[in-house]
Formats: structure tokens, C-alpha cells, sequence
């Protein structure tokens, strides 16, 4: 993966910061929201807008993608260690605001920790949730989340991310794919410490689904709704997680609607579940190649 400028982040959804400034409407410090598409950068924009123009005969005026009026500045996310970035170098990049060697997560060039924004959100009395269609033990959630050396320990990235680190639990949401770093190897999943870290979960009291059919488990009605809903009718309790896949996800051309939910309905559903009671939110949403946007049927 590599990101090279803010222009990955679709956006940074209304670029509205850690902040605690209060306007006169709303009493509640501001929620944010982070897209990150992978492998989406300034070259990517150009050439969409591009293929708009040619293809659709768009003034070069009003040739504008969706997140353009947002836009509001680049993020430098070089590796300090390689010529091409790999995702836990420009994870910490987005997560810490620091330039680290290729594959350490959370950690600056220097080898010291660095706080993560999802970090100063939790310290702020935020809820907070990562949703992705890579495991969610990956790269770009891990950087978010946990403090590794290397990116390919991603059971220690899980333990972590369910709360098993110095500043205990940080994550209130964890959807995505990933399920073998939660499982022990005798049953068929990539933990050597035989730790089973979903029944541990449910025993800590964490709201699991697995599949499909317990993800619409998690609405109200049963089904993903298609807009937000009203304050204080949270959509699923939390802390929660979702394992859909031992691996990533499959691909939207490729996946089979009745075992894995959409990129859209795990992101709506998770605004869902985090915007209640009034609390402000952080929720990082990765958008993998060929996932769709659209909202669910």
C-alpha cells in the first residue's frame, strides 16, 4: 500500500481535528471521521478526473471528485528507511504524525513509541472504532491501535487491540476480517499460543459476531439500516467485534452477500453504533481496492 499525500484519505472527512471547542448548536465535542482508500493518492485523483472529463465530457470547471471541497492540506507519509512506503510506515504516518522505517507500527524512525490519534480520542472520552475490509489486524487498523516492531505480528496486534497493553482497552469497535489472529492453531486459526482471543473476548463482555447473519444480529430490527439513526437507539452494543473472514474480506466483485457484509453496511452500521448518548466519536473506515461505496440494499 502506498499513500502518499492527504488526498489518500477520500477524506478526512471535514477535516474537524481533536478539539474540544464547542459550538452553539451542539454541546458535544466534534466526531471524526478518517477514510482511508488504499493505494489512493494525488496521481489517482488526477487521473479520475481525467477519465471523467474524456469519458463524460465534464467542464474542466466543475470536474470535481466528492472529497475535493474537503481537502485541506497533504500529509507527508514516507518511509525514513525506503524509497517506496509500505502500509505500517504510512499507517503511523496517519495514526501518529510521525516518520517511521518500513513495517514498524507505532513506533517513530528512532524506535520510540508514538501516540495515536485514536489514543488522544479515547483520553478525550471518545468512542472509537476502526473498520476495514483488509484483517483487522493489518497494517493500517494495527497503527491505529496497537505498538509493534514488526507488522507481521499480528496476534500481538489482536491482544492489543482487545485491550491487553499499557493503557488497557482503546478500541470500542473492531470490524473487519482477521478471525485466524483471534483463533489458536489447534482449531485451525494462526495463534501458537493457543490463546482463543474471541472467547476471551465474549467473556470480557464484547458483542462478537462472525458472520453475516450475526452482523444484521446486530440491528435493530435486524436488518443494516440505510441512514443514521437517533441518538440513544445505538445500533449494536459495545464493545464489539466482527470477524467475517479468517483473511481479509473478499473483494466486492467477489463476495457472497448472505456470509460477509459490504464496506457500506459495516460503515453505517458502525456510525450507528458509536453516535449515541451524545458522546463524540472517532472511526477510521480503510477502503480496500474494489469496495464499493454505495449504500446497502
Amino acid at each position: 500500500m502506498f499513500i502518499p499525500t492527504l488526498a489518500a484519505l477520500f477524506n478526512v472527512v471535514i477535516m474537524l481535528g481533536m478539539v474540544s471547542a464547542k459550538s452553539k448548536s451542539h454541546k458535544r465535542s466534534p466526531s471524526v471521521i478518517v477514510l482511508i482508500p488504499d493505494g489512493f493518492g494525488a496521481s489517482q485523483a488526477t487521473l479520475t478526473r481525467e477519465f471523467f472529463r474524456a469519458n463524460y465530457g465534464i467542464d474542466e470547471r466543475f470536474n470535481k471528485l466528492a472529497f475535493d471541497d474537503y481537502h485541506v492540506g497533504s500529509l507527508m507519509t514516507k518511509s525514513a528507511n525506503n524509497l517506496v512506503t509500505d502500509s505500517a510506515a504510512a499507517g503511523t504516518a496517519f495514526a501518529c504524525g510521525a516518520n517511521t522505517n518500513n513495517g514498524i507500527i507505532g513506533y517513530d524512525e528512532d524506535i520510540e513509541i508514538c501516540p495515536t490519534v485514536l489514543e488522544g480520542a479515547k483520553a478525550k472520552g471518545y468512542r472509537t472504532g476502526l473498520v476495514t475490509t483488509t484483517r483487522i489486524t493489518h497494517a493500517t487498523p494495527a497503527a491505529f491501535s496497537s505498538h509493534v516492531y514488526d507488522r507481521n505480528l499480528e496476534s500481538d496486534v489482536a491482544v492489543m487491540q482487545l485491550g491487553e497493553y499499557v493503557l488497557g482497552p482503546q478500541v470500542d469497535l473492531l470490524w473487519g476480517g482477521g478471525r485466524s489472529f483471534f483463533t489458536p492453531a489447534s482449531a485451525n486459526g494462526s495463534r501458537t499460543d493457543e490463546r482463543d482471543l474471541v472467547q476471551e473476548a465474549k467473556e470480557k463482555g464484547w458483542n462478537v459476531a462472525l458472520n453475516k447473519e450475526e452482523f444484521d444480529a446486530f440491528g435493530k430490527d435486524g436488518k443494516v439500516k440505510r441512514s443514521r439513526i437517533g441518538v440513544g437507539e445505538n445500533w449494536a452494543q459495545l464493545p464489539s467485534l466482527g470477524l467475517f473472514a479468517d483473511s481479509h474480506l473478499d473483494y466486492e466483485i467477489d463476495r457472497d452477500a448472505e456470509e460477509q457484509p459490504s464496506l457500506a453496511e459495516m460503515a453505517i452500521g458502525a456510525l450507528n453504533a458509536l453516535d449515541g448518548d451524545d458522546e463524540p466519536f472517532f472511526l477510521m473506515v480503510r477502503v480496500y481496492p474494489l469496495a464499493k461505496l454505495e449504500e446497502p440494499s
